[in-house]
């Protein structure tokens, strides 16, 4: 495929996503746009010979697609900048790729000033070792080739699911922040094995693990409930530790947190 693509922001999530789109064979030629300079030119060597730095309005006037990985705040300005350079090009000619939390597409389009084809994503940091998760939504400009090109290109980035938009904030706050969630939970559970006399690294390895091995029983069989049974022995030890759990609210606790990022993605858009 002939496609070039260009990432305005080299941060951690658009250095990831840069990463899985080289990795994906897709891309021809990729332009990679940051003002830490330094940070381009060390994500143009991870992403190899097809990788350029380049300025922004160079990326925007080469881009079949163009990654908006910037922050929420600095949208308006970065688009603002572009938007002279992609209003003289062909209508069609290129697709917009967004990843801002709480910015929507109706939002991007106003502050583009004109009608393009944009792809609204919320991918997650595991994505940077190609294990992530990446909901996205799209306006009716976007063709059905031009989603499966997209959908090409980020196959290495791992799951990607198309999901109203409607429904982005409430999956950012469990895909998006959930890692976060899993990483504290880790880390208590490496924590309290320590305190039992566990090496803490081994702890810590042992916690890693275990997630990373319920995770993969939870997508194969998808029954949270039936695998919980299946680990507890009536009167052993599994059972007296979710015993535990459940008289420390954990359910509402865990709840509580994906319920007050999606509050938070709510009001981001006021």
């Amino acid at each position: 495929m002939n496609t070039t693509v260009s990432f305005i922001g080299c941060g951690n999530m658009g250095s990831a996503l840069a990463r899985a789109v080289a990795a994906s064979g897709v891309a021809e030629r990729l332009f990679l746009c940051d003002p830490d300079t330094e940070k381009a030119k060390t994500l143009a060597a991870a992403c190899g010979d097809l990788a350029t730095v380049a300025d922004g309005k160079s990326a925007a006037a080469a881009a079949d697609f163009l990654f908006l990985a910037v922050k929420p705040q600095i949208m308006n300005e970065a688009l603002s900048e572009l938007a002279p350079t992609l209003a003289a090009r062909e209508a069609g000619s290129f697709t917009l790729v967004s990843m801002a939390a709480g910015v929507s597409i109706s939002g991007i389009e106003g502050m583009l000033g004109f009608s393009a084809p944009i792809i609204r994503i919320m991918p997650n940091t595991p994505c940077s070792l190609g294990a992530g998760v990446t909901v996205y939504a799209k306006n009716g400009a976007v063709t059905a080739e031009n989603e499966a090109t997209f959908a090409a290109m980020m196959q290495k980035s791992g799951m990607l699911d198309p999901l109203d938009e409607s429904l982005i904030d409430a999956a950012c706050a469990l895909s998006g922040s959930g890692p976060a969630f899993v990483y504290l939970f880790a880390k208590s559970l490496a924590a309290a094995a320590t305190a039992c006399g566990l090496p803490p690294e081994k702890a810590a390895t042992y916690a890693a693990g275990t997630l990373r091995g319920a995770a993969d029983m939870l997508l194969a069989h998808g029954d949270p409930d039936a695998l919980i049974r299946a680990v507890c022995s009536p009167g052993g030890t599994t059972l007296a530790g979710i015993g535990a759990l459940r008289d420390a609210n954990f359910e509402a606790v865990a709840g509580s947190a994906v319920t007050a990022a999606y509050r938070r993605a709510r009001e981001m858009k006021k």
